[in-house]
């Protein structure tokens, strides 16, 4: 098979690629519908990943989705956390 079809590097280059994840992808993982992924887009306090549109189709970074539950695991712990002392 091909390198880039089994997701092996070739020689010593290391290639750095994020992957594009469709929209309805995103919302299946996350478990909630297109209507509030859409709402999500739009909330700037959420700070959810930005949509990369190619041919009418919105895509999201793998690396930025990666990066928003890292960071809403984060607040959750922390306010758990201040919960717990009070």
């Amino acid at each position: 098979m091909r390198p880039e079809v089994t997701g092996k590097k070739v020689g010593s280059v290391e290639h750095d690629y994020d992957e594009l994840v469709p929209d309805p992808a995103v919302w299946r993982e996350f478990g909630v519908s297109s209507m509030t992924g859409w709402r999500w887009t739009r909330d700037a306090d959420l700070d959810f990943p930005p949509p990369i549109k190619i041919r009418n189709r919105c895509f999201r970074s793998r690396r930025k989705i990666e990066d928003f539950k890292d960071r809403m695991m984060r607040e959750a712990v922390r306010r758990r956390a201040a919960l717990g002392e009070e």
